[in-house]
């Protein structure tokens, strides 16, 4: 292992006002020229901010992190209905980083090619570039958008102080990589201590302390890629499950697949057709499931290790009390349920994810059941740092709902845009909420279900003249939501 690198902050002063910004590309390599930060005096109060953004984890999955739901969960609020509205890894990050879906981010898929990948985000006008210029110091730690670092190994986005970042296919294996450190590549071998989840955790562990004696607050982004599966030629099947750290090899022998009735749902004849393709489940399969599901418990062990170690750096340094911490996922993951592996379709499993928060002024062990989404973290990291986005958002800030403010209901659009998966997984939109989960497909087919009856989504209701009032509100809601742009978002 090599310790990192300290890049030089580039500290810019907050704008007072929205302004015109010019539509750039994130794959120019522009700089950014340096100038004057704000006074120390207007940042030296402001608390810091840690995100831990984990790929592909299920609300259910946070079980395997006791620490985390301890450290962030016990000593500050959950979300009992957090969303993703595109729930495809590199969509879901761009909603993260700019506060906006994905119709409005412009990130439309994972690869390039399709409208997605890092290409597509509009990397100056995000969430680092807006904390950096409210005089945060800011750094990455782990993955950042499918195909980044791809032509440019080295590049570090703007709004980035301190980089640490593995560039385009060594993102996705656990061993054997490299990381963009602060804009020199750095290989990693397959020793134990080079496990990848590690690494991130020495990295971010490393800035936290070294923040101690800085005036300025921080954003510290974490995004590792547990428990996503590994795609490498050593790794044997793609639904295998990642690696785990050495030390949880032999952990959660025991766990068992939650008793889901819409694991290897029986009757799928109410499903839209990329369901009723499917064959039904047997015991083979449900055994490739368990296997994958404990792999991905493993190494979660790890993550919530990492959570641990950033809590104890923040007490030990004397951070903890005026440092916001958020831990969540960018998107969940079906294995079998309604017979499908996988994300991008709009079922609970894939959308409905952890989302714990603890920070200043926020009560210990609460929790909170107004609609959230993942359009909401980069306009309450902003309003946490006071700072100022340069373009509109679609999300809502919800820092006065953490400190006790009122909770409004909100209907959270569903959207997969991703041309390039037809037919695998038809576009869709729609709309969910505590209640009712409603979805249009393309060409055709909709599900409306009850969640309150059925959690599972067993039952399609769609067309059922007993909820037809309900049906015809959502679908309103659909048109109004798909194509909205700020204000009418929300």
């Amino acid at each position: 292992m090599t310790a990192p690198a300290t890049a030089t902050s580039r500290l810019l002063w907050a704008a007072l006002a929205l302004v015109p910004a010019l539509l750039l590309g994130c794959g120019s390599g522009e700089e950014q020229g340096p100038e004057p930060g704000p006074p120390a005096a207007q940042v030296e109060g402001k608390p810091n901010v840690i995100v831990v953004m984990t790929d592909d984890q299920t609300l259910a999955e946070i079980a395997q992190m006791p620490q985390t739901r301890r450290l962030i969960g016990g000593q500050g609020v959950s979300f009992e209905n957090y969303y993703v509205s595109f729930p495809l890894c590199c969509p879901s990050r761009a909603t993260y980083l700019t506060g906006r879906y994905a119709h409005n981010s412009g990130v439309l898929s994972n690869r390039p090619e399709t409208g997605g990948g890092y290409p597509s985000l509009q990397n100056r006008h995000t969430l680092a570039v807006w904390m950096d210029e409210a005089g945060y110091t800011t750094a990455s730690v782990g993955r950042y958008l499918n195909f980044y670092g791809v032509e440019v190994p080295d590049q570090i986005p703007p709004g980035w102080d301190e980089w640490y970042t593995p560039p385009g296919p060594s993102t996705y294996v656990m061993y054997d990589y490299e990381l963009n450190q602060n804009g020199e590549l750095v290989s990693y071998g397959s020793d134990p201590d080079d496990y990848q989840t590690d690494v991130y955790a020495d990295l971010a562990v490393d800035f936290v302390e070294r923040q101690a004696d800085e005036q300025r607050p921080f954003f510290l982004s974490v995004t590792p890629l547990a428990p996503h599966d590994e795609n490498d030629e050593k790794v044997p099947s793609r639904f295998d499950g990642p690696r785990p750290a050495p030390r949880h090899a032999d952990e959660l022998n025991d766990l068992q697949l939650p008793r889901d009735p819409s694991r290897g749902e029986r009757d799928v004849s109410d499903k839209p057709a990329v369901v009723r393709g499917e064959e039904e489940f047997g015991a083979a399969d449900r055994r490739i499931d368990l296997g994958s599901y404990r792999r991905r418990g493993r190494s979660l062990l790890a993550v919530d290790e990492m959570v641990q170690r950033l809590v104890t750096t923040l007490t030990d340094t004397g951070q903890l009390e005026r440092t916001w911490i958020m831990f969540t996922s960018d998107n969940g993951y079906l294995l079998g349920e309604h017979r499908l592996k996988g994300k991008i379709t709009p079922y609970d499993e894939v959308v409905h994810l952890p989302l714990l928060i603890r920070g200043p002024g926020v009560k210990p062990g609460s929790s909170i059941e107004m609609e959230a989404a993942n359009l909401d973290l980069a306009p309450t990291i902003a309003d946490i740092g006071n700072a100022v986005p340069d373009r509109s958002i679609d999300g809502v800030s919800l820092l006065d709902v953490l400190r006790g403010g009122n909770q409004k209901r909100r209907d959270i659009l569903l959207e997969n845009l991703d041309s390039g998966r037809v037919p695998d997984r038809p576009l869709y939109t729609g709309v969910i909420n505590r209640d009712y989960s409603y979805v249009e497909y393309k060409p055709r087919g909709t599900e409306l279900y009850d969640l309150r009856t059925d959690p599972d989504q067993l039952e399609n209701l769609a067309g059922d003249p007993s909820v037809a009032a309900e049906q015809k509100r959502l679908a309103k809601r659909v048109r109004q939501l798909r194509d909205c742009k700020a204000a009418s978002c929300r």
